[in-house]
């Protein structure tokens, strides 16, 4: 088995400049890929085995960053790649497109999967496209922590038998796990066995189309799933692989497949892989009855209830208000700005400014009503930053407690009215805090179009954190009534112009239902 194939020509770029500042790499260094869905801690265990040499560079053609770094264990120096998180190898955004991509382009002595061992089914359908790609590999299961603390309780031994692979659990932020991680890695690996098999229309057209193309890095039996799934990233890659002839052939029969089966391939193939994923957890998984977890069931329930999950919206919208527009924006602004700066702070800078600047002009510049220090740094610090402090404690307790997923659930209705789904809540949230940061988010975003629609959104009618702590500064000196005003003509523009965007925005349309 040829391991040391080449990265893309940019990547291999950055590879070689990593290893040629360390002098440690010879051309046929074997590589690692790490792998994993968003927020796993699949960079924090890239960090752990790496260490502090590693270099972030964007993917040839994309704004996507893969990290590289040299790891050393157990005596032999390995070059890690850090792929971007991936929900599914059957890319649905451009981050999930860069991390097929670098597997097909190259294929690794072994892929590191970090999975969440709180929610195994999920992890496991990475797992299972992996072992379709016929690609050695080791599972972590991470946060084995935060699993246990709800109660459940995962047999990676018993895992691992299944799947005829090694399977380790760590917690990253401890180290515990690594030093296991670490031999898992360097051992060799195999490729999983997940008895997966599809319906008998779909493995007959996957053993014709397989048998039309090259042999590449990974298997083709995973790529033959690709085509009939309609993987429309794959056709640049096609087009320069395959003949003209064959993929004249290829499309017919994934037409045909289509035709003889009745209904979407991509939604048969991909349900069966969950259904698959969920019965290997339930036979490894076991789950403890903790204090509470039967009252936090039901009210995660009603939370996405068509008709008790508004109550509870507008009790969370209200707690919110209390939190971040009574506290932040009232009691702790006004104990900042006038009882800190304006009886302590300001009196002191006033009087040490006028005994050293004896020029008008320039004192007036820096003190004073206009001052730069006595009114900008005021606003900014007492006004801008309790009202931001205090948004941003109440987001992480919103995203940490589960109610982001669950109210994605709960307006997808509602952003179907602007030609989106319920995902595209968590940017316009994300936007409440930093714009930036939340555009970069629509990558998350099924389409094009999506992420089209809702950058143009965050621009016209999301206010960022810095927005925010202004308005609600200007808005806590009035009432709650001139609140509800504000949100309604926010919310208002916001459904309007969506609607509007909708018409215009050309591409698919992803109306997703999140069930």
């Amino acid at each position: 088995m040829d391991c040391h194939q080449s990265l893309p020509s940019g990547a291999e770029k950055v590879a070689t400049g990593i290893n040629d500042k360390k002098g440690s790499r010879s051309p046929q260094q074997e590589r690692i890929v790490l792998v994993g869905t968003p927020n796993v801690g699949k960079s924090v265990i890239f960090g752990l085995l790496t260490g502090k040499y590693a270099t972030v560079s964007n993917y040839p053609g994309t704004t996507v960053e893969v990290s590289y770094g040299n790891a050393s264990i157990h005596g032999h120096s390995y070059l890690l790649v850090d792929t971007p998180g991936a929900n599914s190898l059957l890319p649905m955004s451009e981050d999930e497109q860069v991390t097929r991509d670098i597997l097909l382009a190259e294929r690794p002595s072994k892929v590191v999967q970090v999975g969440d061992t709180k929610n195994l089914t999920r992890t496991l359908g990475i797992t299972i496209q992996l072992a379709e790609m016929g690609l050695p590999m080791v599972l972590d299961l991470n946060m084995e922590d935060e699993a246990s603390e709800r109660g459940i309780i995962v047999d990676s031994k018993a895992l691992g038998k299944i799947l005829g692979i090694e399977v380790v659990s760590t917690v990253a932020p401890e180290r515990r796990g690594l030093h296991e991680l670490k031999s898992a890695a360097c051992s060799e690996g195999g490729v999983p066995e997940v008895g997966l098999r599809y319906s008998k229309i779909i493995e007959e057209h996957i053993s014709l189309i397989k048998d039309l193309l090259p042999r590449t890095n990974i298997s083709r039996r995973s790529l033959a799933v690709m085509i009939l799934s309609k993987d429309e990233t794959l056709k640049s890659w096609l087009s320069g692989a395959v003949e003209s002839h064959a993929l004249e052939e290829i499309e017919r029969l994934r037409a045909e497949c289509r035709l003889r089966f009745g209904r979407s391939l991509g939604a048969a193939i991909n349900e069966a892989r969950i259904n698959r994923a969920a019965e290997i957890a339930e036979v490894v998984t076991t789950r403890q009855e903790m204090d509470g977890s039967s009252a936090l069931a039901w009210l995660g329930a009603k939370s996405m209830h068509p008709v008790w999950g508004v109550p509870v919206l507008l009790a969370v919208l209200y707690g919110i208000y209390q939190f971040v527009g009574v506290l932040g924006a009232d009691i702790l602004v006004g104990y900042v700005e006038e009882t800190l700066f304006g009886e302590y702070i300001n009196p002191v800078l006033t009087g040490f400014i006028e005994s050293v600047l004896p020029i008008a002009f320039f004192r007036d510049m820096l003190i004073g009503e206009y001052g730069i220090l006595t009114m900008a740094v005021t606003y900014a610090i007492g006004i801008i930053l309790p009202i931001t402090t205090t948004f941003f404690i109440a987001f992480s307790i919103l995203e940490d407690s589960g109610y982001l997923p669950r109210l994605a659930i709960m307006s997808n209705r509602i952003f179907n009215i602007m030609g989106l789904n319920g995902k595209a809540v968590l940017p316009m949230v994300l936007g409440l805090g930093c714009g930036t940061m939340a555009v970069m988010t629509t990558r998350v975003l099924e389409t094009k179009r999506d992420r089209i629609i809702s950058t143009f959104l965050l621009a016209l009618a999301v206010p960022c954190a810095a927005q925010l702590g202004v308005i609600m500064g200007i808005i806590g000196a009035l009432s709650a009534k001139a609140l509800i005003i504000w949100i309604g003509v926010v919310v208002g523009l916001l459904l309007f112009t969506g609607f509007l965007a909708s018409l215009i925005v050309k591409g698919a349309v992803s109306y997703t239902h999140l069930t």
